[in-house]
């Protein structure tokens, strides 16, 4: 369900759910940033989302190469947790 969240709060964004375009992404996000926004007893698992090519999606105004938005909440026959991160 898109919302904001302590960290979007901060940066006066929008309720969205943000995801990476792809894994490089993700990955270069958790090892340069996204981790340091989480504590260390904070467990974090990745999910694979795989949406239809017409799902709208949103460029992220900040990083539009690496993620993108959506303000719909996102139907969870498209969610897969495929592993924890943290």
């Amino acid at each position: 369900m898109p919302m904001i969240g302590p960290r979007s709060a901060k940066c006066c964004e929008r309720a969205a759910v943000f995801l990476f375009v792809d894994e490089a992404s993700m990955e270069d996000g958790l090892q340069n940033w996204l981790l340091d926004e989480f504590s260390d007893d904070e467990a974090l698992i990745l999910l694979e989302i795989g949406l239809p090519d017409d799902f709208p999606l949103i460029p992220s105004r900040e990083m539009p190469d690496v993620e993108v938005l959506s303000v719909l909440p996102i139907p969870e026959r498209y969610i897969r947790r495929t592993k924890r991160v943290a």
